[in-house]
This record gives structure tokens, C-alpha cells and sequence, in this order.
């Protein structure tokens, strides 16, 4: 309430001074899936993300569009209540799509598909109704890939490159958009130390990564493949993130002197410069 209270003031301003300090924010729509489209080359992906369609779309409502047809071919634990809640519902759709991305598992999809019905309408699920919906958490994969043809063994090939090179490879060189070169190791025989700063506390914490795991057999410290291989889609996703954004920070403080705030793939910035950001 208050932070409404002070925006709507300063918001009235304007209106006086013609001027404001209200930043405005800029969210990329559906990055996740514009990067792994690029990564495993799945065409219609890449169209309903807007990377090859002529019209701009929503990857969100084409899930939520073809959402029905799906239940009415697959679904055993049909539940009208749970259809319309899952046919008209673009947040659960946008939401679910992201984290599959990230490799959410079926327990945590299914977590938040309760949460967001309660959320909704204020009450649990009926056994019939969390029937229906544990189909859906279950049969998510199978959904994906019905939106997106084999989009699923696209992924499990990725993940087998990944674990190679996760067993086989001891440094991977990085290059960056600016030409540095970054040497990244999965090796490390002690935790990496990571430091971050909590702005509420406004204190340093460090934290650890650990890289490596104890081999059963042989008692030695071996690189964890299978938690790469569980975390690999987030990190790319992410690295790309970070990277674009470095790209556009950089290009706003050389050619407009003007540096913008940033959050991933989000950024923060004053209504002059809106245009300059997207004519970069």
C-alpha cells in the first residue's frame, strides 16, 4: 500500500513538471524456450517462440490453446472443474513451461499446480480433482512434446553430451561476446567459495559449490555428473541470459552513456531511453 501510495504521488507529479524518475521495466518474453530452440534446433519451437513466425505469438496461450485437445486424446482422470481451471488459466501454463525448461520433475509440477489452484479458488483439491491434475504433472513431458515434436529426445541427447563432457573433458574455454576467454573446470578437488552481498541485511554471506561428489566404490572425489546433468538446461539458459544483457549494458554506456539496471533477462531504465534500448 505504501509503495503504491508513493507512486501514485509521483505519478500525479508528472503531470506538473512533465518530468519523472519512475524507471520503466522491460521483461523478454519467453526466453527459456528462444534459447533452447537455438540449442536443439526444434522448428516449432522456434516458431511459436517468434524466432521464424512473420506474427508475433504467445507460447504461453499456444499451450493453453491446445491444451484440450490433449486431455481429450490422453487424459484417464477426467475431471470437467480441472479442465476449465487448466484451460483458461495462462499462468499455470507460462509457469509450467518455464520450469520444464529448467527440469522440473513431476513432485515439484505438481506442488505447483496445487498451489496455483488454491491460489485461484481458495480451497483444496477434491480427490477426483487431484486426480486429474497429478495426470497432468505426470503426462507433462508427454505434452511438451506433443506441442513440440521430439523436442523430448532432442533434450535426452543434449544431456548425453552433456554427461560426456562432464566425464571426459578437464577445462572448457569460454569465449564472451567482448573476446575474453574464461578456463571453467568440473574438476576442483575443494568447494568453490562464492560470495553475495543480501541487500536487506546489507551484509556479505559466502556460500559453496561443490563440484564434486565421493565415489562409493573407490572413496575418491569424482565429478558429479548426474547433478550437472539436472541443473545443465538452467545454467545455459541463463548464461546466454547474462551474456545478451552484458551486451546491452555495455552498448547503452558506450553510445548513450547511460547505465541500465538489470535482472537476468529484465532490465530497468528511464522512459528516455526506452528507445535507444530497442533500437540497440
Amino acid at each position: 500500500i505504501l509503495y503504491s501510495s508513493v507512486l501514485h504521488t509521483e505519478i500525479l507529479s508528472i503531470k506538473i513538471t512533465n518530468k519523472t524518475k519512475i524507471n520503466v521495466e522491460i521483461d523478454q518474453t519467453a526466453s527459456a524456450i528462444c534459447f533452447l530452440a537455438f540449442l536443439l534446433r526444434n522448428k516449432k519451437m522456434a516458431y511459436v517462440s517468434n524466432l521464424l513466425s512473420k506474427e508475433p505469438l504467445c507460447p504461453y496461450n499456444y499451450c493453453k490453446e491446445e491444451f484440450g485437445v490433449f486431455y481429450d486424446l490422453k487424459f484417464q482422470n477426467k475431471n470437467e472443474f480441472v479442465f476449465e481451471f487448466l484451460s483458461n488459466d495462462r499462468k499455470i501454463h507460462k509457469y509450467s513451461l518455464m520450469c520444464w525448461c529448467y527440469s522440473q520433475k513431476q513432485k515439484g509440477r505438481l506442488d505447483d499446480f496445487k498451489q496455483r489452484f488454491y491460489e485461484k479458488y481458495q480451497r483444496d483439491l477434491s480427490l477426483p480433482e487431484f486426480n486429474c491434475l497429478n495426470e497432468f504433472a505426470q503426462r507433462y513431458d508427454e505434452f511438451v512434446d506433443y506441442l513440440f515434436p521430439n523436442v523430448t529426445k532432442q533434450i535426452d541427447i543434449l544431456l548425453e553430451v552433456i554427461s560426456l563432457v562432464a566425464t571426459e573433458t578437464g577445462k572448457v574455454r569460454i569465449g564472451t561476446l567482448e573476446g575474453e576467454k574464461i578456463w571453467w573446470s568440473r574438476f576442483k578437488h575443494d568447494s568453490i567459495v562464492r560470495s553475495g552481498f543480501n541487500p536487506i541485511t546489507k551484509k556479505f554471506t559466502s556460500y559453496r559449490i561443490e563440484t564434486t561428489v565421493v565415489d562409493k566404490n573407490s572413496q575418491s572425489l569424482i565429478t558429479d555428473v548426474e547433478d550437472h546433468k539436472v541443473k545443465a538446461l538452467s545454467y545455459i539458459i541463463h548464461s546466454i541470459d547474462a551474456a545478451i544483457i552484458q551486451r546491452f549494458i555495455k552498448l547503452m554506456y558506450i553510445k548513450h552513456n547511460y547505465v541500465i539496471n538489470t535482472l537476468h533477462d529484465c532490465v530497468l531504465l528511464h522512459p528516455n531511453y526506452v528507445s535507444k534500448f530497442y533500437d540497440l
